[in-house]
């Protein structure tokens, strides 16, 4: 395999923006996507068969060395692909079906601000009050606090209600970097683990030791004998990223310790007059890892899905004379549940060696191929592309009017600006005989 890459960043004077889900990802996965589909097109294969044959493997590093531990791409495939029937779909006019596959990273393999610390820690005290842990990280509505508790819950032989929580205090809690790149459950899951593994080691080795098993005792009788053979009864937990970077400058700043997975199918009609679009359905799979809260996992999954569409058929950032369009939330249109169409999720569990009882993200992977989808099935039902974001009614109709002129049938960009680009790095691939243990790939 090989592939080049070229990029650069454009200084503008528009407001600064900052994070929203999966910042700095749904771009290239749109273009990439909309590429493939390209090709496939103009070389006569099916675009799903065609991404098929090139996915990625378990076990494996990618031609830029990224390591891929668990994979389940295939099998979210397979489910969107099964569930829509895409493959036997009737070709109408007015009527199309899109296929597209992403990935994301479960947490960056580098902090923001570059040191040797680790990523996140957690702390467990338990007394006869019970059990409590502390964490930096924050809860923003993705549900962390509750992985957090049933990790430590789990590993303790409780239930997740049992475990007090002190999370985002920053006076009281030990260090965790934040709640972005997908990365909480991940790292703050394996340093809870890490800690409660050292606290169940307390509590075995207390009750062994006065010729009892652990699992014919009360986790509160287990308490009181632990604290009276070691005192105060705590533990601590961390994790760092391992290091994996390739052997190339910046590599170190994109490794992930793990990747999810997702694969998704939009049904549409588009009208060719009008230029108006309904979705009527989407398919959506995607690989966790391990879903620790099956209803998050879902929540998260859905929520991405709903947030993809709005990107793909709303929402854009317009400037008239140097001025901002949409000054309100008002002007800048988002779906409402009106909007939101039927939604088919599946959740895909391959136990990430690395993950917290094999967990991997679910908040931000899910959104990257709702927008291609969309833009492939526009292609589907009326045989125009739409290079850019959103796919508005007005820029179908300005491509079926290029397209009947004889012109390319398509609406986006025209042109890149002349970068003067340094000399390309060449960088070798990685080697064939890897190992299939995480640590050596």
């Amino acid at each position: 395999p090989a592939y080049r890459f070229e990029g650069c960043r454009v200084f503008t004077n528009k407001p600064p923006c900052g994070p929203k889900r999966g910042h700095g990802t749904p771009q290239p996965r749109f273009a990439l996507e909309l590429h493939l589909e390209k090709i496939a097109h103009d070389l006569g294969l099916d675009p799903a068969e065609m991404k098929r044959k090139n996915f990625v493997k378990p076990m494996t590093r990618t031609v830029n060395w990224l390591r891929v531990t668990s994979c389940g791409l295939e099998e979210c495939a397979q489910k969107v692909l099964h569930a829509s029937g895409y493959g036997d779909r009737k070709r109408l006019p007015g009527h199309g079906m899109g296929f597209a596959i992403s990935s994301y990273l479960s947490g960056a393999g580098t902090a923001i601000y570059w040191n040797d610390m680790p990523h996140s820690e957690v702390q467990i005290k338990v007394d006869r009050g019970g059990v409590t842990a502390y964490c930096g990280a924050m809860d923003i509505g993705q549900g962390s606090d509750s992985v957090l508790a049933a990790i430590v819950a789990e590993q303790l032989g409780l239930q997740p209600k049992d475990v007090r929580l002190v999370t985002a205090d920053s006076d009281t809690t030990p260090i965790d970097l934040g709640s972005y790149s997908s990365r909480v459950t991940f790292m703050a899951g394996n340093a809870a683990l890490e800690a409660a593994r050292k606290m169940r080691a307390m509590l075995v080795e207390a009750v062994e030791a006065a010729g009892r098993k652990y699992e014919d005792l009360k986790f509160e009788e287990a308490c009181v004998l632990a604290e009276a053979k070691f005192g105060t009864l705590v533990s601590a937990g961390s994790y760092t990223p391992p290091k994996i970077a390739g052997p190339y400058k910046g590599s170190g700043v994109g490794p992930s310790p793990a990747y999810s997975y997702s694969a998704c199918v939009v049904d549409l009609d588009a009208d060719a007059r009008t230029g108006l679009v309904h979705i009527n359905k989407v398919w959506i799979a995607h690989d966790v890892g391990r879903a620790i809260n099956p209803l998050l996992v879902e929540g998260q999954v859905e929520g991405s899905v709903y947030m993809g569409l709005g990107e793909a058929l709303m929402e854009e950032q317009e400037f008239r004379k140097g001025l901002h369009k949409w000054t309100s939330m008002l002007e800048y249109k988002s779906p409402t549940f009106l909007d939101v169409p039927e939604m088919e999720t599946f959740i895909v569990e391959t136990d990430d060696p690395e993950g917290p009882y094999g967990a991997k993200e679910a908040g931000q992977g899910p959104l990257l191929p709702v927008i291609p989808a969309v833009n492939a099935a526009v292609y589907d039902a009326l045989g125009v592309w739409i290079d850019e974001t959103p796919v508005t009614p007005e820029k179908i109709v300005e491509a079926l009017r290029r397209k009947d002129k004889g012109e390319p049938a398509r609406v986006g960009p025209t042109r890149f600006p002349d970068i003067p680009y340094p000399a390309c790095i060449k960088v070798e691939p990685p080697p064939k005989d890897l190992s299939a243990s995480p640590a050596e790939i």
